[in-house]
Formats: structure tokens, sequence, C-alpha cells
């Protein structure tokens, strides 16, 4: 049983437009590692989204479409966002998969993003729930990403930056009006290999894109199965007290049989589900080029220090375009 999952209701798919800002360098004494490829190294331009076949949408609307940012954020108080819950309990057994004898693993240290915070939403069991999830550039610069297996409930938030406790969050608090994922996506198999999505959120109350406010990650294929690439998200409250983002940075490996991408860190515990991986970070944006998230295999990873990535190629830029355009 994986740390991560979430239980919620339907999600979406879409199709869309790749656009590429490659950003500056590599976190301070990285070193880049590529050796099987599985994409071009840079951003490209995506696939027509006319393609046949490269999709199925699934569209789940109605979460909190025709709400204001500003009726989100009050239904989200303080206590209903310290009360949501991951509701997956991290396994504390080590199942092998993917790891060699005497591996590293590395330590995740406090720090968050503008472009990175938390989904919150009211599940179809009446209790709150969330999970992590990141701004990406878009035409609209009113996209977000996260994990498919994190389902859209009703009253569904982004808090990008979440603090907990706080009366006013940093960067507001935006309105999620639908999510797009892939229908080739399943919680086992080689269905997992599709789990992500995307969504779109509505203007505050200054009339603002989200983009504008927080900077966006950019989506890019997946350079290789071996990168160097930091990773952050929101573990539960639970397991880290201070409820705040942590950050990782480690290299990728291959998850043996799967399109899948596996991170050695410890920390990630429920909640981290859909954190960006990401690559060649502007220390100037606080941005990077974004080529996996932690999802996939066991909902994310069989524990709280190995993470699993679905890899990033044509499938994620059919759905990226579709949600664009619709």
């Amino acid at each position: 049983m994986r740390k991560k999952r979430i239980v919620v209701s339907s999600a979406l798919i879409g199709i869309g437009t790749a656009v590429a800002v490659a950003v500056s360098a590599l976190a301070p004494g990285a070193s880049a590692e590529v050796r099987t490829a599985v994409g071009s190294q840079t951003a490209a331009a995506a696939p027509a989204p006319t393609a046949p076949g490269a999709v199925a949408p699934k569209v789940t609307t109605g979460l909190s479409q025709g709400l204001s940012s500003a009726a989100v954020d009050q239904y989200w108080t303080p206590q209903r966002m310290a009360s949501a819950t991951s509701e997956d309990p991290t396994s504390t057994k080590v199942t092998g998969r993917g790891l060699a004898p005497h591996t590293t693993i590395a330590q995740s240290y406090p720090n968050g993003r503008p472009s990175i915070g938390v989904i919150f939403y009211a599940g179809q069991d009446m209790r709150n729930h969330y999970c992590t999830a990141s701004v990406v550039h878009s035409p609209g610069r009113d996209m977000i990403l996260l994990a498919a297996h994190c389902r859209p409930g009703r009253w569904m938030a982004f808090v990008p930056g979440y603090r907990s406790g706080a009366k006013t969050q940093p960067y507001g608090v935006w309105s999620v009006q639908s999510v797009y994922t892939d229908s080739h996506f399943s919680g086992t198999g080689s269905g997992t290999d599709y789990d992500y999505a995307f969504a779109k959120v509505s203007k505050d109350r200054w009339g603002r894109q989200i983009e504008n406010v927080t900077g966006g990650n950019t989506l890019t294929r997946t350079p290789s199965y071996y990168n160097w690439a930091g990773v952050t998200g929101y573990p539960k409250a639970s397991a880290l007290p201070a409820d705040r983002a942590i950050t990782c940075w480690n290299h990728t490996a291959k998850v043996p049989g799967y399109s899948q991408m596996s991170f050695l860190c410890t920390g990630y515990y429920g909640g981290t589900s859909g954190s960006p991986f990401l690559i060649h970070l502007d220390n100037r944006t606080n941005t990077g080029q974004v080529i996996g998230l932690i999802g996939g295999l066991d909902a994310g990873g069989p524990n709280s220090w190995t993470s699993y990535s679905p890899i990033f190629d044509n499938k994620i830029f059919y759905l990226y375009n579709y949600a664009i355009h619709h």
C-alpha cells in the first residue's frame, strides 16, 4: 500500500500545446546524468491535439465550478485545511522494487516554492482530503498539474505556498474549475503509467491568473530514466508536525517493467502525491522544467523513502493540449 493514495470523486483528461522555456542550471553542486533516452532533453512542441486515438478524454467539472476563488477561500478556513487527510497510511514494508543493495537514500529538508502547493477537496465520504500540485506554464496561465489518483471532489481548491494555520495564505486560495485525466489511468498495472492530471483554476478576486502570481514550471518530456531532480511536496502533518513543504535532490532511476522513474529520499509520506520532479531550476524565478511527479505504481511508491513517477512522453502532452483547448 502506498503512503500517498487519496480517496475522492472522479477525474479528468485532456490533450494540449507544449510551451518550452529552458531554464538555467541544476541545483548547486548537481550534475546531470543521462543514460537511456526516453524523449528529447528539452521541452519540445507537443503533438497536434487532433492525433487520432492519442488519448481518451475524461473531464470532471462541477467541483468548484461557478464558485469564485473568494467563495472557495471562505469555505476553506484554517480549521478545515487542518482537518484534511491523505487517508492512506505509509507502509513500513520495503518491497525492494527498483532498489539495489546498499542504495544511498537522501535526506529531505524544509523548503517550499510559490508554484507548488496543496490541493484541498471534500470527498464523497464527507471528509476533507489533500495532496500536492504545482503550476505549469500554459497559454491561459491557469493550469496546475497533479496526480490522477488524487481524484477531484467538491469545493476543490489549490493553495500555492501553503502555510498551515495562516489566516491568509501567501499566494491566495484558488478555485479549481475542471480536472483532466487520461481514461487509460488505473490504480494497478500499466494503467499507473498514466497517473497524472491537469486542472484549470479560476482567477482570484483581483482578476489575476495564478501563473502571473506564482510563476509556472515548464512541462517537459522526461529526458531519461536517469536524472538529477528536485522534488518538493507537502507530507501529512502527523508525519511532519511543522506541516510545511519539504524538498530533496537526488538521482532518479528506472522502475523495472514500467515507464516510470524511482526517487529515493526520506520524508515523502501521505500528501506528497503530485509533487513535481524539477530539473534546471532557475533560482531567480524559483521555477524549472517539470519532468515527472509523485504518482504511478503503488500510488506513488511503497514507502516514505521510495517515490515513483510516470514518464512524461507524448501521451501527457496530448492530455495537456486537450486541457488547454477545453
